[in-house]
């Protein structure tokens, strides 16, 4: 998704955990701000916004793709395991997403990418829009 919007004019931001995959990312299409970052750390929520922002000024398209799964049944897995999930697929884009209100665009749209198909707007889409105000999803429910 961010080789076919650097394809067509869009300032791009990457983030992983392995400079070395965002380097080939970059180089396939011509630039990009590259930031090395784990979802699962608090600390590098805060910094990716504070990156992409000063890199890109105000951001149209947030499009989350990382995840992780351990492969084991429910009876197998450790606390340290749900942690390691629930921390990037839950709490980082969460954190990630708070830390991004002040340089989203009016309307800007966060989609997370599974399985090959776009899944979105975030529960906090009306966050993104009035940080002072609770959120509602499009139905209605909400805090």
């Amino acid at each position: 998704m961010a080789v076919r919007a650097a394809r067509h004019g869009a300032k791009i931001a990457v983030v992983a955990r392995r400079k070395e995959a965002l380097d080939v990312l970059t180089q396939e299409v011509g630039g990009g701000t590259i930031i090395v970052a784990d979802l699962s750390a608090s600390t590098d929520c805060a910094r990716i916004a504070e990156e992409a922002g000063a890199s890109l000024g105000k951001i149209d398209v947030v499009l989350f793709t990382a995840a992780t799964a351990r492969l084991r049944t429910l009876k197998n897995m450790t606390a340290d395991e749900w942690a390691v999930t629930l921390n990037t697929n839950l709490v980082g884009v969460n954190l990630t997403i708070a830390a991004l209100l002040p340089y989203l665009s009016d309307g800007a749209l966060v989609v997370w990418r599974r399985r090959n198909r776009l899944v979105g707007p975030s529960m906090l889409w009306a966050a993104m829009r009035q940080a002072s105000q609770p959120w509602k999803t499009p139905c209605g429910h909400g805090g």
